[in-house]
This record gives structure tokens, sequence and C-alpha cells, in this order.
């Protein structure tokens, strides 16, 4: 019974915790910042040393917040109730509980009425509370998905607990319940591999960097402006306010607040470390909190991954330095071309097209492809600091802007915190920095000059996920693809043991993408290849970033797995549509569903006909659930009625708006490539070539190519219509204008139909 539910939560064992907090919700604002204003900036600044300089700061910002915004102590209570629980609820708990005992006391059927409508006003009392805290949470929340599900996961119950901190650790035999023990004993998990690995290598020279020929010639050198006083606010601004708190416990709720009134002494702070070539000790230390994976023993160290928190002030000089360095390699066309990991308009999706297209192209050439899907083992901890160093010094990046990013990756540290308790820090010897703003371009810049050593294949990478493809006529087949594939295999192994990076053999794949037609032709569809005389494993499907490619690119087995995946969160939308509003049902449609079935669909909606319908019955279940009708309603009156796009339709909106972008300059130089425009081989300027039309190329009706996205996409754009199209017009009003055009149609159609 609820009854028991609810007392026994009561009674849960264990102490209440005690939180330190700032009280920011009654902080009087205008005399906050008018303290800041006026506070003593200047004496921050009259240290020689930055580093003196910053603790200096840190101490006057400080002075002024724990005036303003004291830090306090508060008892918090077990999480023994649910957050919905309130004050009202446990009243008509136990005045229902009373009437319960009595009806059981005297056994008369006024009692026992009695009884029933106190039941029944908790149960309707309970179900309010429910759907009024979670329609607010979602509301709130509707821009972070990760929020938003850890909220549905607390609605149903499921994975409770995953968030909790570690309680024990078992470690050689022994269980850890000493908090400050199990965080000691995890930073030096987090840590140790690394560092062994880096105490074992030897130092590099410049003059002894590898792979330095084809990194083209610079002749300029990169240079960090200075920091100004707007830009310090429109980079504060910017910091999302649920970003966690670092090591010097500034959070960015405060530092947003402050934003008006610390800019000025802010911009000179970050000018000085610029001017001095010196990143402060204080950025350097990463608070880590230990997460469980969600599978596995709980008491296991190997079941929870680091998340590492640096304080925001780090982060403002980093992405400071992070975008114009960026803008100095890019502008040069320094980034490898089918590099498409962190860089501006490229994503997993545009890699996926062009390495599927590929694929699909040649196989409408009568051309067969062995794929490699190299593996590597903790690519973005093992960077060697040195050889960093060296290359960024061969891209431009030389001087002082180079001594500041040496400053940047020396003496850094890390602790371990969990629920309050710290380890001792530890000193990290490699590896770009987790949870910084410039790790991801140090780690694109490392391993930017990787293709150098492949010879015979295309080398498509997306941050370390590296693919290797080379296709050969079908009579070839697969001796000569196996032999390319192998020479190049070598290569990568020759350039990572040069650069210190380890390659996964276990988890390294290959695969020979035949198609269904031609896979009858081949007299063997074995591939045997090895690195360093270990065999790799061939395999007849791999997931590659999110999207599962199997060796006749039908995509069923992708659609199977994603049907499962949508079927499970239809079945968590069934559960909880009765605490939730309309709008909040849609919203979990929008970002629960919608962008789990949308994902990488430009690539793989090319699949069968019954694939496209299984996914369009999922998401009219999905309509039929928000809107609580039966299933044999009209499936095209539910989507007009709730303003959606049938699947197929969604995929060819989204072509669109790639193409519309590749028309605008927001697309990666390869997918202009594959979208060729009128206007690029002709020079006429009246007729079709007026209307931005893509050129479609030749392929057969009967084979592979015209699944490809170049084929499918040209077609779909040179028939919409050419007012859509020409006009000059954001992104936005493009998708607006040709989801209207789309959704009309339905107007016309009582059922829908894929073809």
């Amino acid at each position: 019974m609820t009854t028991r539910i609810y007392k026994r939560a009561c009674h849960n064992k264990g102490k209440h915790s005690t939180i330190n907090y700032r009280d920011v919700k009654h902080l009087n604002k205008d005399k906050f910042i008018t303290a800041l204003k006026n506070a003593p900036w200047d004496s921050a600044f009259v240290f020689d040393d930055a580093n003196d300089t910053v603790y200096a700061w840190y101490e006057i910002f400080n002075d002024v917040v724990n005036e303003y915004l004291p830090l306090k102590q508060k008892r918090v209570k077990r999480n023994t109730q649910p957050k919905w629980f309130n004050n009202i609820i446990g009243e008509d708990i136990k005045a229902r509980d009373k009437l319960y005992y009595k009806a059981r006391k005297y056994q008369t059927d006024e009692d026992w009425a009695n009884y029933r409508i106190a039941k029944n006003k908790v149960t309707k009392t309970i179900r309010n509370a429910k759907k009024n805290y979670f329609s607010d949470k979602f509301q709130e929340n509707k821009q972070n998905p990760s929020k938003l599900w850890n909220l549905i996961k607390n609605l149903t119950n499921d994975d409770a607990g995953k968030n909790e901190s570690v309680k024990f650790l078992t470690e050689n035999s022994t269980t850890l319940k000493d908090k400050v023990t199990i965080a000691e004993t995890f930073n030096r998990f987090f840590v140790d591999p690394q560092n062994n690995l880096a105490s074992t290598s030897a130092p590099v020279e410049i003059e002894q960097t590898p792979n330095l020929d084809p990194i083209p010639h610079v002749d300029t050198t990169f240079s960090i402006p200075p920091m100004s006083k707007l830009r310090v606010i429109k980079l504060l601004l910017s910091i999302p306010v649920h970003k966690s708190t670092g090591d010097d416990g500034i959070s960015a709720k405060i530092m947003k607040i402050a934003a008006p009134a610390i800019a000025e002494p802010l911009s000179q702070l970050m000018n000085r470390c610029i001017n001095t070539q010196t990143f402060p000790s204080k950025w350097k230390v990463a608070k880590v909190t230990p997460i469980y994976k969600g599978k596995g023993n709980r008491d296991e160290k190997s079941n929870y991954r680091p998340i590492s928190v640096l304080p925001i002030l780090s982060k403002l000089l980093e992405r400071h330095i992070c975008e114009h360095m960026y803008g100095f390699l890019q502008q040069r066309n320094l980034f490898y071309r089918l590099q498409s990991g962190f860089r501006k308009h490229h994503s997993t999706e545009t890699a996926l097209i062009r390495l599927i297209d590929q694929l699909l192209l040649d196989l409408d050439k009568n051309k067969v492809t062995g794929l490699i899907f190299v593996d590597y083992k903790k690519a973005f901890d093992l960077i060697d600091h040195q050889l960093l160093l060296n290359k960024l010094h061969n891209y431009g990046i030389q001087g002082d802007e180079l001594n500041l990013l040496k400053d940047y990756l020396r003496n850094r540290w890390q602790y371990v915190n969990i629920d309050g308790s710290h380890s001792p820090k530890i000193e990290v010897k490699c590896g770009v920095p987790q949870g910084s703003i410039l790790g991801p371009i140090f780690f694109l810049l490392f391993i930017n000059d990787l293709p150098s050593e492949v010879f015979h294949s295309e080398v498509d990478i997306y941050a370390d996920d590296t693919t290797l493809s080379h296709s050969a006529e079908v009579d070839l087949a697969p001796t000569a693809i196996e032999t390319a594939l192998q020479l190049d295999l070598d290569g990568i192994v020759r350039w990572s043991k040069t650069n210190k990076m380890i390659i996964n053999a276990k988890k390294t794949k290959s695969m020979l993408v035949t198609g269904k037609r031609l896979a009858k032709k081949l007299p063997t569809k074995i591939l045997s290849l090895q690195s360093e005389n270990e065999d790799i494993e061939q395999v007849h499907f791999q997931k590659l970033l999110g999207v599962t490619i199997d060796q006749e690119l039908t995509f069923d087995k992708h659609v199977e797995e994603l049907s499962k995946k949508l079927g499970q969160r239809l079945g968590v939308l069934r559960k909880i549509k009765r605490f939730l509003p309309l709008d909040q049902r849609k919203l979990y449609y929008n970002t629960m569903f919608k962008q789990v079935m949308m994902y990488g669909a430009t690539v793989w909606a090319n699949c069968s006909v019954e694939n496209l319908k299984t996914i369009l019955r999922l998401q009219k279940r999905a309509a039929r659930i928000i809107l609580d009708v039966g299933t044999r309603t009209n499936s095209v009156s539910l989507f007009k009625q709730l303003n959606w796009l049938a699947f197929h339709d969604e995929v060819r909106l989204n072509k669109c708006v790639l193409a519309y972008k590749r028309f605008h300059g927001n697309c990666p130089s390869y997918i202009n490539d594959i979208l060729t425009s009128n206007a690029d081989i002709q020079t006429r300027s009246s007729g079709r070539y007026s209307q931005r039309n893509l050129v479609c190329p030749r392929y057969s009706r009967v084979m592979e190519g015209g699944k490809s996205f170049q084929v499918s996409t040209c077609k779909l754009w040179n028939s919409i219509p050419p007012h859509i199209k020409t006009s000059e017009k954001s992104v936005e009003t493009f998708k607006n204008e040709l989801f209207n055009y789309f959704f009309h149609r339905y107007n016309d159609i009582d059922s829908f139909t894929i073809s």
C-alpha cells in the first residue's frame, strides 16, 4: 500500500548531511556590483609575478563575495522523499491513515467510505503534485536534454541512484568506506596509467619531430590579441549558469552577476597573463568527480569515468586563445581536410555523409571498398606534451604564444572530490587537459599529420575515430584492397609509435563493403589484416559515430537497434504522460524521441521502404500516445494537429537545409565537393541556372548510386520552388518556409506514402 511506502521512506537509516552554499536568491545585486566597482583592484597589479597577481585578485574578489554572499551551511535531509512530495500530501496521508485504522477497528460502512474518499484524495493530490513538479522541471530544462533525461528517470524510477556519489569501493579484496581513501584510490586509477607511460618515454627535441614535411609552409606566426573589457563581458555572459564550480569555488552564476563590475580588472588580469606568458597555477588544478557508467558493479573503480571541472576564469582565457588560434589555422587551411571533429560547420553527420556517399558511388562503378576502423587506447590522455609543442611550433604558434601554451601544459594537477572529501593532488604529466577548452584543438593539431603516412587509402577522421578506406574493381578484390590497406595500416602503426600513441588492435576492426549486388561476384570476402602481428577482426557491421554500418549498406542492423531504442522511449512516454500536460509531452518527443530518430538519418534513410515504414510506425505511435487517442485514429490528422512532418519528410527537410548551408558557405569543403552548383560550372545568369540548382551526377538507376546523399539531395533540391531557395534568408527562415511547403501537402492526403 501507498501508506507503507511513505512510512518506510520516512525512517531510512543514515545521517542528514550539511552543505555549504551562497544565498544568491536574496542577494542585493546593486550593492554587490557597487562594492565590486569600488574594490581596490589596483593593489592586485603591483606584483611582477602573474601568479601573485591572480592570488591577489581572488582575495579582493572573495572579500566582496564573502561580505554580500557569505558562505552558509544548511542541514539537508536525506533524500528519503520524492522531490514532488510536500506538506499537503503529508497531512492528507496522515488523515487517510487515521481513517484507515478507525475503519479497521470499528468495521462500519461509513468509516470505510470515509477512508476511500481520503485515499482517493491522496491519490489525486500526489498525481497533481507530480504533474506540477515535472511540468515545471521539464520547462526549466528544455534546453538541457541530459537533465531532462535524468528527470524522466526520476519520474519512472529507472536507473535509481545512478548519479549518487560513491559509498564504498573494493580494492585488492578490501572494502573501502572512508571517502578520502576512496577519492585517493580513484585519483591514482585515473592518473597513474598515463603518467607511467609518460615516464617511460624519452623527450623529443624540435629537430626530431616526426612527419612535419606535409605541413604547409606557414609564413606568419600566431599572435594572441589583448582581451578588451567588452570581450570579457561577452565571454562571461556566454557561460551556462549550470556549469559546475571548479577548485577556486567561484560559480558561473556569481561571475555572470558580477560581470559589469569586474570586466575591467579581469581584462587587465587576462592581459597580464598573456603578456608574461603565464598560465596561472591556480587555474591548472582540476576537480574530478567519478561518475558511474551505469553498468557493472558499483564498487569497482573501472565502472566509473572521471568528469573534470576547471575554474571558470581559466576557461575565459582558454576560450580567448582557442577562438583566435582556430581562426589562424582555418584561414591558412592547416587542418586536415577530412578531419571533422571539433570544427565549425563539421559534424558526425557530415563525416558520415562523405564516407557513405563514397562507398555507394564506388559500388555504382562496380567497385568494392575495404574499411579499417582504427581504435586508439586513451588517445586524449596519452598526448606527449613535448611532441605537441613541437607540432604547434611548426604550425606557426611560436615565440611568446608558444611559451604561454607551454606554461599552460606543465605543472597541471588534479584531485578527486567525493561529497566534499578530497584526495591529495597528483600531477598530470601528459594528455590534453580534460574539461578544457584548448584540449580539443590541441588534439586536432597533434593528429593532423597522421594521414602523411597513408599513401594508398582515404583517411576519414572525427577526433580520434580514424577510418581507412580503399576501393578496387570487383575483379581485383579483395586482394588489391587487402594489400593497400595493410601497407597503410603499417604506416599508421609507424606514426603511432613515433607519436607515442597506442593502437588497440583488439578493438580495431575491418569490413569489406560489397553491397548486395557485387557480393555474388567476389571469389572471397575475407580480408586478412594485422597490426604488429595481431590479427584484425573482420566484421559484418560496425558502429561508426553512432550509426551502424553493414557490409551491404542496407542499414538493417541500424534500424533494428534504433527501433528498440525508440520503442523503449515510447514505453517511458506512456508511463509519464499522465503527469505531463500536452506541451510537455511534445517537448519529450522533440528532445527524447525525435533527436534520436533523426540522428544521422540523412545517411541511413536510403534504406529499404520497409525500414522507413518501421520508423514511421513508431512515430505514429508517439503521436497517439501524446494525444491520448486510439490506434484507429487517422495518423495524418494527428500529425497536422501536432504540426509534425512524417519521418521521410523530416529527412528531406534536413537534406535541403544542408544544401542551403552549402550555398551560404556553412559546410565543410568535402560537402561542397559533393553538392556542386550549376553556378560552379556555368556562366549563364538566366533560366534554371539562376535558381541555384545542383548538378546531379551520372548514376545507374538500378544500382547503388541513386541511394547516395549526393543524388537524392540534388534531385530533391532542384524540385523545390525557386522562391524558397533563391532569396537571401537565415537558415532558420529557410527551414520554416520549407517545412510549411512540405506540411501543406498533408491537406490533400489521407495516408502517408513512402516512395
